[in-house]
């Protein structure tokens, strides 16, 4: 083979990596509760993160020769497969992490968690911190349920089309969807989602369709998030994690429905954490701005801060007042 030849199939095999080796499964955790995992690479380092059949596509790109990704959903979602209610909490969640790392047979992992769990995999970190490494945490609820469950809400309710909720909502009532809920799930996505981008025209880059899957139907929904946030509310977890010794990567969009202040709490005073602030997206911001997004959880996942990560001082003690 030519020189120019060997040249060429190199270009070739820089522009079109490999595609990782990736196998899928599901751990069973009890009598009719099973999560679905994906396993992405077969590297020394270890990543894990929840809501994998979201995540599964805009994550890929972070596996390498010497990385794995794993990728599960968590009880209840996605391809999990349905629950009753009753089987469906907090501390469930925390010990389906626990089982999911025992049953793999992880000694450490890196932890990736998007939205509410963001959260989770920050408080199981507190609980086992010998088993973590690193933490990603995306768009992450707050470290206090007061007040930022309620601001965010309102942000998502005041970015909703009013008339086309109400629209889909007397169409539901009617009976319109009785026979195609699927169809009820797609009705309320198209008018709900866009509060969650900064740009809905980005609605588009999301692969993975959740109504698909009866999980994640409307109804099924209602139950499985009350019976999640009756477990924790209200919740504050400052002084539970306030202190962690991880290395703690927090991503907000700038955009995003999820208070800011909410985050910047969670890295307030503690010099192994940094808040990165991505401009102009919203909740999602793998899909929103990937290149900025993959750069960094990179940089951070190979041991370094990246660019625009910054830390959060504690802020001064209010000054007592003079008698």
């Amino acid at each position: 083979m030519t020189l120019l030849a060997v040249a060429l199939v190199g270009a070739i095999a820089l522009a079109h990596p490999a595609t990782p080796p990736s196998s899928e499964g599901f751990v069973s955790i009890e009598p009719g509760v099973r999560l679905y995992y994906r396993k992405i690479g077969s590297g020394k380092q270890v990543v894990v993160s929840p809501m994998g059949s979201w995540l599964a596509d805009p994550l890929t790109p972070l596996a390498r020769p010497d990385r794995t990704l794993i990728l599960y959903d968590t009880r209840g979602r996605g391809r999990s497969g349905k629950v009753d209610a009753s089987k469906v909490s907090f501390e469930h969640e925390l010990s389906d992490l626990e089982a999911i790392r025992k049953q793999l047979g992880l000694e450490k992992m890196a932890l990736i968690g998007w939205s509410h769990y963001g959260l989770m995999v920050t408080v199981y970190a507190a609980r086992h911190t010998e088993r973590v490494e690193r933490i990603v945490a995306i768009t992450p609820a707050g470290p206090r349920s007061d007040p930022y469950v309620q601001k965010g809400m309102e942000t998502i309710r005041s970015r909703v089309d009013g008339e086309k909720y109400q629209e889909v909502a007397e169409k539901k009532k009617a009976g319109s969807f009785d026979k195609y809920p699927r169809g009820y799930c797609q009705a309320l996505k198209a008018v709900v989602r866009p509060a969650f981008f900064a740009n809905s025209a980005d609605m588009t880059k999301m692969t993975f369709d959740e109504c698909a899957f009866e999980t994640e139907w409307p109804d099924y929904q209602d139950k499985w998030w009350g019976a999640l946030f009756g477990s924790m509310k209200p919740w504050d977890y400052r002084e539970t994690t306030g202190k962690l010794a991880v290395p703690r990567l927090v991503i907000q969009g700038e955009k995003d429905f999820i208070p800011l202040e909410g985050s910047r709490e969670w890295v307030e005073g503690n010099p192994q954490a940094r808040l990165l602030v991505i401009a102009g997206v919203g909740h999602h911001p793998f899909v929103e701005n990937p290149s900025v997004f993959l750069a960094a959880v990179d940089t951070f996942l190979d041991g370094r801060w990246p660019n625009g990560a910054e830390e959060v001082k504690l802020a001064p003690a209010p000054a007592k007042p003079e008698h």
